[in-house]
C-alpha cells in the first residue's frame, strides 16, 4: 500500500481521525510520530510549516517521494531549492477563501463606515455628525489575483453593487469583473481603484510590487486591503505613504515581521501609531473549525493524487526559485 506521512502528530485537530476517513482504504498514513519507522518509500508528504518541524536532513529519506501537499494557501514557505525538482508541490488554495474574503470585507468596511474612527470618539465623549464615511455602492473595487479568495471577493463586491477592475496573470475575463487586465495593466487598476484588496500569492515576482511608485498612483483617499502576505507590499514605501497622505487608509491583516513567543508585536515603522491604518493579527482565515477544514481539503488533493494523478493547485517553481 502506498505511504503518506502527515507531518502532524496524530492527536492534533482530529488529524487521525481525518486521515483515517479519506485516506485509510488507499494508503498507509504515518504522521510525526512514525519518522523514525522508515519513510524511504513515503510518496506524499502532507505538511503545514516546514522550518522546525521537518528535520534536518528528512527529505534526503524520502527517496520515493512524488507529491507535497500544503497545507496552506502560501507555499512561500517552502525550501524549494531543497526540494527534488521532479517533486509535484500543491498548494491548499481554496481551504479558507470564504472566511478570507468576508474579512477583506470586514477590514474595508470599517475603513469606509470610519468604525474604529467613531468608537474611539465616542469613548471619549464626542458625538461627531461631522465626519462623512465612504459608499461602496458605485464604486471601483480594485483586485489583485482572482485566484479562489479574489473570486470570492469579486462576488462580494458585485453584491455591495460595485464595479470590478481586476488584475490577473493570465488577465482571462472573469464573470462579474468589469475589467481584468494582466501584470502590464496594473497601474491602470491603481489608478481607477477605489478600494484596492490583495489577493496574491507571495513568490520573487510579487514581492515588494506595491513600492512607491505604485502607492503614487492610486487615490488620495483609497482604501487597500492587505490579507494575503505583508512583503507583496515594501514596508517603508507603505507608511511613508500614509504619513503624509492621511486621507489614504490601509487594512492589514499580514505583516512583515511575526513576533515569536513572548515577544511584542512590531514592524520595522511604527503602523499602531498612524490613524489611517486598521490592524489584525493575521486572523482572516480563523473560525470555529478553521484547521479540520484546511485538512481535509488538503487531504482531498492528496486523494485525488493518489487515486488519478491529477492533483489541484499544483505550483509553478519557477515562482520561487530562479
Amino acid at each position: 500500500m502506498r505511504k503518506v506521512l502527515i507531518a502532524l502528530k496524530k492527536k492534533e485537530e482530529n488529524v487521525e481521525k481525518i486521515a483515517g476517513e479519506l485516506l485509510s482504504d488507499i494508503a498507509e498514513v504515518l504522521f510525526l510520530e512514525d519518522i523514525e519507522d522508515g519513510v524511504e518509500d513515503v510518496e506524499v508528504l502532507v505538511l503545514f510549516q516546514w522550518r522546525g518541524v521537518i528535520g534536518e536532513g528528512l527529505i534526503g529519506r524520502l527517496r520515493s517521494l512524488k507529491f507535497i501537499q500544503a497545507l496552506t494557501a502560501g507555499v512561500n514557505h517552502l525550501p524549494f531549492e531543497e526540494i527534488p525538482e521532479n517533486v509535484l508541490v500543491a498548494s491548499n488554495s481554496g481551504a479558507n477563501a470564504e472566511y478570507i474574503a468576508e474579512h477583506a470585507f470586514a477590514l474595508m468596511l470599517a475603513a469606509a463606515k470610519r468604525l474604529f474612527l467613531h468608537d474611539r470618539l465616542l469613548r471619549k465623549g464626542e458625538f461627531r455628525q461631522d465626519i462623512f464615511s465612504k459608499p461602496l455602492r458605485g464604486s471601483v473595487l480594485g483586485i489583485l489575483g482572482l485566484g479562489s479568495i479574489g473570486r470570492r471577493i469579486l462576488e462580494l463586491g458585485c453584491s455591495f453593487g460595485m464595479k470590478v477592475y481586476a488584475v490577473r496573470k493570465s488577465g482571462k475575463p472573469e464573470a462579474g469583473a468589469e475589467f481584468v487586465g494582466t501584470p502590464d495593466d496594473l497601474p491602470y487598476v491603481l489608478r481607477e481603484a477605489d478600494y484596492l484588496v490583495i489577493a496574491l500569492p507571495l513568490t520573487r515576482h510579487t514581492e515588494g510590487l506595491i513600492g512607491e511608485r505604485e502607492l503614487s498612483l492610486m487615490k488620495r483617499d483609497a482604501v487597500l486591503v492587505n490579507v494575503s502576505r505583508g512583503k507583496i507590499i515594501d514596508q517603508e514605501a507603505l507608511y511613508r505613504h500614509l504619513l503624509s497622505n492621511r486621507e489614504f487608509t490601509a487594512c492589514l491583516d499580514v505583516w512583515w515581521n511575526y513576533p515569536r513567543a513572548e515577544e511584542s508585536f512590531r514592524q520595522d515603522f511604527p503602523f499602531e501609531k498612524l490613524p489611517n491604518v486598521v490592524m489584525t493579527p493575521h486572523i482572516a482565515p480563523l473560525v470555529p473549525g478553521y484547521f479540520e477544514n484546511m485538512l481535509r481539503h488538503a487531504l482531498e488533493n492528496v486523494r485525488t493524487f493518489l487515486l488519478w494523478d491529477s492533483p489541484a493547485n499544483i505550483v509553478d517553481r519557477k515562482d520561487y526559485v530562479p
